[in-house]
This record gives structure tokens, C-alpha cells and sequence, in this order.
């Protein structure tokens, strides 16, 4: 996505510390590729992850 790599990061950044996106679009340089797809649910999975246990403390 030539141009466009604030908005890739956007996407890629929590919304209001409650929702997590993912998908090849999030991702800063594997865009429209499965491997960035792959990538981007592990990375969502860790915040999400994170997010869990900073709320359950």
C-alpha cells in the first residue's frame, strides 16, 4: 500500500485498550500476503494477551 503506511499502523494500533485488529493489512511490510496475515494474529494475540492481564491485576 504505497503511501499508506500511517494508516497500516492505525488499523494496527488497539482501540480504546479494548479491541484488537489483525489481518495483512496490519501488518508494516508483509501487506496482502498470508505470512502477514499469520503474522498480524500473533502480534493481536499478544496484545490482546497483555491487555487481559493488565485488566485482570
Amino acid at each position: 500500500m504505497p503511501g499508506n503506511r500511517s494508516a497500516c499502523a492505525r488499523l494496527a494500533s488497539p482501540y480504546e485498550d479494548r479491541f484488537v485488529f489483525a489481518g495483512e493489512t496490519t501488518h508494516p511490510t508483509d501487506v496482502s500476503t498470508a505470512h502477514g496475515a499469520l503474522l498480524s494474529g500473533i502480534r493481536a494475540a499478544d496484545e490482546a494477551a497483555e491487555g487481559f492481564s493488565r485488566e485482570r491485576s
